[in-house]
């Protein structure tokens, strides 16, 4: 019986030091909120970590859920103790409001998630995001788009749709514009995308897309 209880208390003993014995990230805030202002292009998080471990920690890999977002870790190892960084670059492209985007840390003694959030302002409207001629004539369809940076902007650099008459009318100068859309070719693709430029008076390029569907099931013109 003596025996068993020694056993039992090495083992409990081995299990506890076995316990100790283990490498930890911590992070100072793994999730961060960034708010942007018209100007900026691009978020940066950076994720401040320490191992509170016992042991060497390796980070395998830093992976984002999205290719919009770019993980940088300068090295992959960490001793006890020993603190780094993981920096996370977030570029909006068109996107608005509010955007949350995660990393998964895969380490070899256990996996960790962050979130990169980015609140961005409305730069533009553009009502509707997509015109449709379904079942319907050639008839000339309106877009508006409104502009809310504080400064002039124009639209410039409309690609070549050969299949359409696009036409771009000025509401308020530097602030409201119409896109007027005609299909006019005999046979259409049923989705294309008109894409344009807003440029405004720093130089800064907004790059907008417009959704177009044409399906004439019945052959009408």
């Amino acid at each position: 019986m003596k025996r068993m209880k020694l056993v039992a208390l090495f083992g409990a003993l081995l299990c506890g030091f076995t316990a100790v014995l283990q490498a930890e990230l911590s992070f100072e805030n793994p999730q961060i909120t960034i708010e942007a202002t018209p100007d900026m292009e691009e978020s940066v998080g950076v994720f401040e970590f320490t191992n509170t471990g016992d042991e060497p920690i390796l980070i395998q890999r830093v992976q984002s859920s999205c290719g919009c977002t770019v993980p940088e870790l300068k090295k992959h190892e960490y001793a006890p103790g020993e603190s780094g960084e993981i920096t996370a670059v977030f570029t909006f492209g068109q996107r608005q409001g509010r955007q949350s985007k995660h990393l998964g840390v895969y380490t070899d003694h256990g996996n960790y998630n962050l979130e990169l959030t980015t609140i961005i302002p409305a730069r533009y409207k553009m009502e509707p995001r997509l015109l449709a001629w379904v079942d319907e004539g050639r008839q000339e369809k309106t877009v508006d788009v409104t502009f809310m940076q504080g400064q002039p902007v124009e639209i410039t650099n409309i690609n070549d749709l050969k299949g359409y008459n696009v036409e771009v009318v000025t509401v308020k100068e530097g602030e409201q514009y119409q896109l007027k859309v005609k299909p006019v070719a005999e046979t259409l693709p049923a989705t294309e995308a008109l894409r344009f430029e807003a440029l405004d008076s720093e130089g800064h390029k907004e790059r907008m897309t417009l959704f177009l569907r044409y399906l004439q099931r019945h052959n009408k013109s």
